[in-house]
């Protein structure tokens, strides 16, 4: 049997996956809901047919760079449908080239903030304005893999344009959304192929007379120390970063200078960090999808004063707990929401809160009733 990509993409959107896994001597997988689902439909994939499934999916040029350095990433697909593909070679004793490849699908529709449900976990939809209507300043979202950064920024990037008279510029990995001109007006650009890296984009970018730039994820010194400096200048910076909450943003990127630069960059990241918005997808109560649950740092002045000392992983969550009526809101008070609303169950609540304890004593003041272990 041989195998065709697009069938088993249409298969994939068809059961509301949000990735595609393949690999070399092994069962295809959908993930549907945050969990992997086998898709024995489909017969054990070989060497010869992963990688003739990554041919369709991927240029000769990007597969030459999966020789040489071991892996790619691309995208794929037409007027209806989009993808974002991984492909890396891996160990294995199977004919053929051993590779492992994994395909986001993406919404073609940008969603929108209540449909995401920013408008929901923020609760005052004045503040998701305060976020676009910005400036200058650097916005930051975060959470693990697959915890639908790359969709908030995309629905807040949409809103911009749809209101603003802007130029923004966007830097991605591969781009994920197409966006259109409105009132604002947008260039994307794709990383490695209309620029080299991100830091060569943001400073490309600063010779294009841009308000917004948008860059995909800030993981080295060299793109943070631009995403910094264009802030700096008076731009308005969004982009991501791999951590689960404010602080542990906050020393990740201090973490990437050297010791006798912490003190600089901590001023330079307290002078410039607007917002970070935290968040995690967590599993319906009718376990038929995902909801999002968002922890939302806005600075302030005792804020800057934390990151500046270096105390930003003791002192920033009591600043987001006494702060909710100016605009944070903990990540255990977003969940907490989610389960007062039904949408999620009181031992997810538990499980995904940060302090156990609060969560389970809260819930039993909700309800008494409730039998959690």
């Amino acid at each position: 049997m041989t195998l065709d990509i697009d069938e088993i993409l249409t298969h994939a959107r068809s059961a509301l996956a949000s990735d595609v896994h393949i690999k070399t001597g092994g069962r295809l997988l959908f993930r549907v809901h945050g969990e992997l689902v086998p898709q024995d439909q489909f017969p054990a994939i070989s060497g010869t047919d992963a990688y003739a499934l990554a041919k369709q999916i991927t240029s000769e040029r990007e597969l030459q760079g999966l020789s040489e350095v071991g892996s790619l990433d691309s995208s794929y697909g037409n007027q209806f449908n989009r993808y974002r593909v991984n492909v890396c070679a891996i160990s294995g004793d199977k004919e053929g080239q051993n590779i492992k490849m994994v395909i986001r699908v993406l919404p073609m529709q940008i969603p929108r903030p209540d449909e995401l449900g920013l408008d929901t976990v923020l609760s005052d939809r004045s503040l998701v304005d305060s976020i676009i209507t910005l400036e200058r300043g650097l916005v930051l979202v975060t959470g693990v893999t697959g915890s639908g950064k790359s969709s908030t920024i995309a629905s807040l990037i949409d809103r911009i344009v749809d209101r603003e008279p802007v130029h923004i510029i966007t830097l991605e990995q591969p781009p994920e959304y197409q966006f259109q001109d409105r009132i604002g007006t947008i260039s994307q650009r794709a990383v490695p192929y209309n620029t080299k890296t991100f830091a060569y984009g943001i400073r490309d970018a600063m010779r294009q007379d841009p308000d917004v730039i948008f860059v995909g994820e800030i993981r080295d010194q060299e793109t943070s120390t631009a995403a910094l400096q264009a802030a700096e200048t008076g731009h308005l910076v969004f982009s991501t970063v791999h951590s689960k909450n404010t602080g542990e943003t906050v020393s990740r990127l201090v973490g990437f200078y050297p010791q006798n630069e912490h003190d600089q960059i901590r001023y330079n990241i307290a002078s410039n960090l607007e917002f970070v918005l935290a968040q995690q997808l967590l599993p319906t109560r009718a376990k038929d999808g995902r909801v999002l649950a968002m922890e939302v740092f806005k600075t302030g002045n005792a804020a800057r004063t934390y990151i500046r000392k270096g105390d930003e992983q003791t002192k920033l969550i009591s600043y987001i707990q006494t702060n909710m009526k100016h605009g944070c809101i903990s990540m255990d008070e977003s969940i907490l929401r989610l389960y007062q609303q039904g949408r999620i169950s009181g031992e997810v609540a538990i499980e995904k809160a940060h302090d156990i304890q609060y969560m389970r004593e809260r819930i039993i003041q909700t309800s008494p009733l409730i039998d959690i272990q």
